[in-house]
C-alpha cells in the first residue's frame, strides 16, 4: 500500500515582494526559455527550471536551452522567513519539509508580470497569495492577487513535483573564495 505524500505550501507576499520576484524571473526566464519550435515537446522537457521550498530559502535553480546560452546553469537564493514572503507555512513527508518542483519560469514571469499591472489597490491593502494545489487533478503552483480580501487576478502554473533527493542535482557548485590582492 502507498501511502499518499503530504504536501502543502501557502505563502504570503507583499506588493514589494511580489515585484522582487519578478526581477528575479525576467532574466531567468529568458536564459532558461528554449528556441525549440517542436511544439510537440512537453514543457518539461523544453524547460529545466527547478523551483525549491523550504522552511528557510526560496531557491530556483534553471538551465540555458537556447542556442546562446545553452549549458549556462543559474541559482538564486532568498531567504523565506523574514525574507521574500510575509508569512509562510510548508509541510512535507520529506526531510527538512523540502518541495522541489519543475516548471515553466516563463508562465510564472507572466503570472507576476499581471499581478504588478492589474492591482489597483493601495500598496498597502494589496498581498498574493502562492499555493499548491491541484486544478483539474494537475499539480500547479496557483497565484492569487487579493486587494480587500476580494481575488483580483488567479493564475495556476502547472508544475512537476520532484523527489526531496534531487535537490543535491540542483545544488550551486561549490565556488572557492577568490583571492584578491590590490597594489
Amino acid at each position: 500500500v502507498l501511502i499518499p505524500q503530504i504536501m502543502r505550501f501557502k505563502a504570503k507576499l507583499a506588493s514589494e515582494q511580489v515585484s522582487l520576484l519578478y526581477s528575479l524571473i525576467v532574466p531567468l526566464a529568458r536564459l532558461s526559455s528554449s528556441n525549440s519550435s517542436d511544439g510537440a515537446a512537453s514543457v518539461w522537457l523544453r524547460n529545466g527550471s527547478v523551483l525549491w521550498l523550504d522552511s528557510d530559502h526560496l531557491r530556483i535553480s534553471c538551465k540555458g536551452k537556447s542556442q546562446d546560452t545553452d549549458g549556462i546553469t543559474c541559482f538564486a537564493e532568498l531567504k523565506a522567513r523574514g525574507g521574500i514572503f510575509l508569512e509562510h507555512r510548508i509541510e512535507s513527508a520529506a526531510d527538512n519539509n523540502k518541495i522541489l518542483m519543475e516548471l515553466d519560469l516563463g508562465q510564472l514571469k507572466v503570472a507576476l508580470q499581471s499581478v504588478n499591472e492589474r492591482s489597483s489597490q493601495p500598496l498597502e491593502q494589496r498581498y498574493t497569495l502562492l499555493k499548491l494545489a491541484k486544478r483539474n487533478n494537475i499539480p500547479c503552483l496557483c497565484m492569487e492577487s487579493l486587494s480587500a480580501g476580494m481575488v483580483q487576478v488567479h493564475h495556476a502554473i502547472p508544475i512537476r513535483i520532484l523527489r526531496a533527493t534531487d535537490s543535491e542535482h540542483h545544488l550551486p557548485p561549490q565556488i572557492a573564495i577568490p583571492d584578491v590582492q590590490l597594489q
